[in-house]
């Protein structure tokens, strides 16, 4: 019976790991725009909350303090995973004078959903999870400051880590409820930063101008795995349960003995 519970738990964490990380989506790369040369410099600029949809528990100047804290933090992220992966990067603060070179990275969150912290903590797996996503643009500013040379989108949200229900351990109850309640959209800021700053780490890659050993792998929406159906849930807990029954209903035969060494049972067939 605990091989039949152990099965569905490892079930159950890959049926809720959808939303376990960012990914990247709808890549296009704009046509007559195509950077020659490693960029020099990346300029990040903070990206635009005004028309994304905020799903969160505060409103009025609560909220504008939140979108601007948000912001920044990207902005800030990103300037130090640029600078290890592409190139010497620095915020590109609103109304500063735009460089005659260098790459410009600019973009808006689409949609920003807090989430339950309830469930975050106290179940986990993905249960009350946050979502993050945006819409980015890379920017060559010795070709053009008005026209990117390829867009693309991040989504994703929080980690499928167990709560305090899903924790086995007295320490994993306690642990649950504070890891739990404390991660969250800043996580999923920092791994979308991650992801804007691996499309450029990829690009510089696939065009020969870093090695292999300073590429960060970009990770695209779909390569997860096949993920169960919530409408098979039954079937496959029927099918584990049962398999488990009669397993314990066979005999086991124990092997003859050898000069040698007697062969453990559970290597028997």
């Amino acid at each position: 019976m605990k091989s039949a519970y152990a099965a569905l738990f490892g079930m159950l964490m890959m049926l809720l790991s959808g939303c376990a990380s960012v990914s990247v989506t709808k890549v296009n790369q704009v046509k007559g725009i195509t950077p020659q040369a490693k960029p020099k410099a990346v300029y990040i600029a903070d990206f635009d909350t005004s028309k994304g949809v905020f799903r969160v528990d505060r409103e009025g100047e609560e909220l504008l303090a939140f979108k601007n804290e948000l912001a920044t933090f990207l902005t800030q992220v990103m300037v130090k995973r640029m600078s290890e992966r592409v190139a010497p990067a620095s915020e590109f603060k609103q109304g500063d004078k735009l460089p005659k070179s260098g790459w410009l990275v600019k973009g808006s969150f689409t949609r920003v959903n807090q989430g339950s912290r309830a469930l975050r903590a106290g179940i986990g797996f993905g249960l009350g999870g946050t979502k993050v996503e945006t819409q980015v643009e890379f920017y060559d500013l010795a070709l053009s400051h008005t026209r990117p040379f390829i867009r693309f989108g991040t989504t994703g949200g929080s980690n499928a880590e167990p709560g305090a229900v899903t924790s086995t351990t007295v320490y994993g109850v306690g642990a649950g409820l504070l890891v739990g309640a404390m991660k969250g959209l800043s996580e999923d800021t920092s791994r979308t930063a991650r992801m804007i700053t691996a499309m450029g780490s990829q690009y510089l890659y696939d065009r020969k101008w870093i090695k292999k050993d300073q590429l960060l792998p970009v990770k695209i929406e779909g390569e997860m795995g096949e993920v169960i159906a919530f409408d098979r849930m039954d079937e496959i807990t029927d099918e584990i349960f049962s398999s488990d029954e009669e397993s314990t209903k066979k005999p086991v035969k124990k092997a003859a003995p050898t000069p040698v060494q007697e062969k453990p049972s559970y290597m028997s067939k």
